[in-house]
């Protein structure tokens, strides 16, 4: 931001680039004193934006200061006035479009991680920063909340016939290139002075008639210091959910190294089973019928005299068809 011009009708101020010292942009701290070191008591300031816009904290605070000021607010976008830009646009008591620039609205954004909690906060802040734009929007344009809300939803473009059409803009300028004696272009007075050393504003001054006041605005020296607040408190949220994310991913970290471990052991016991039944079944065939494994066990006679019984008492039959009950009973004979 930088002064353009001033005279004793005016004072001409820029905002370009980004917004917010997060982006290394425009912060409203360095804004807000610019604009109280240098517009003075004039009663008509010119505020040029050409802004993709940045930091939604520090374009409240700009929009709350020019809203704060008494003068009167002519704002002229240079080209494209995105996201948070559009709302410091919002101050003016007129807003000027050249017939090619641009306007968007749309959701405020924010970066979250931790649990569930945290995140159902940073969606419920979210929220809230949405309906302060949406108040100024409505301000302004005379639009329903909810038909602007629906507009930020979809991350509305807007040319400058659209904006004006839609209350967003209250003039479209045309601008059109003259040729001089030697064959150079001349450009628009208000965007030479963008770049040139201060001059004399060659537009005559023209006091409002049927421009609505201002509304007053909350002294901005009190919003700063909670605006900064909020914007410590949020840094401070945001590094607790990253510290809560790391901690979660270490956590699933070891919890999978351990399944993997896990799954790795029990892949070693279900291949010594299934060599240990190998070997069973091996046993099994070698010792013949009268044999039967466990799992079996209660299909038939568990002892001689149950088989004896089931062969009607046929000795013969009976060792044939269970030797290993026989081997048994012979083997206890011989102990009694």
């Amino acid at each position: 931001m930088k002064l353009v011009n001033m005279t004793e009708t005016h004072a001409e101020i820029a905002i370009f680039g980004e917004i917010g010292g997060f982006f290394d942009g425009l912060d409203a701290k360095t804004v807000i004193e610019d604009i109280r070191a240098k517009i003075g008591n004039s009663p008509r300031v010119v505020v040029n934006i050409c802004s993709p816009g940045g930091s939604v904290i520090d374009g409240l605070a700009i929009y709350a200061m020019l809203k704060s000021i008494p003068a009167q607010k002519e704002v002229r976008i240079a080209g494209v006035a995105a996201s948070i830009a559009s709302v410091i646009a919002m101050a003016g008591d007129k807003v000027v479009m050249p017939a090619a620039g641009l306007m968007m609205i749309h959701n405020p954004l924010a970066y979250a991680g931790g649990d569930s909690e945290e995140l159902r906060k940073a969606a419920d802040m979210l929220d809230t920063v949405k309906n302060s734009i949406v108040s100024a929007y409505a301000l302004k344009t005379k639009r329903k909340d909810e038909e602007i809300s629906e507009w930020m939803d979809g991350e509305k473009w807007m040319t400058a016939a659209e904006a004006k059409e839609l209350g967003f803009c209250d003039e479209v300028e045309e601008f059109q290139a003259a040729a001089c004696a030697v064959g150079k272009l001349t450009v628009p007075e208000t965007f030479a002075a963008l770049f040139s050393a201060p001059q004399v504003d060659p537009e005559p001054v023209v006091e409002p008639a049927s421009e609505p006041a201002s509304e007053p605005v909350a002294d901005p020296a009190n919003i700063i210091p909670e605006l900064e607040a909020k914007c410590a408190e949020m840094s401070a949220r945001l590094e607790s959910m990253e510290k809560a994310l790391n901690k979660k991913q270490s956590e699933m970290d070891k919890a999978k190294a351990e399944a993997k471990a896990a799954c790795e052991k029990l892949e070693k016991v279900k291949a010594k089973a299934e060599k240990d039944m190998e070997e069973l079944r091996a046993q099994v065939d070698k010792l013949g019928g009268g044999f039967r494994m466990p799992e079996t066990a209660g299909e038939g006679p568990t002892d001689w005299k149950s088989a004896l019984a089931a062969n009607g008492g046929d000795y013969v039959k009976t060792r044939k068809s269970h030797p290993q009950l026989y081997a048994q009973f012979m083997k206890q004979n011989k102990k009694n």
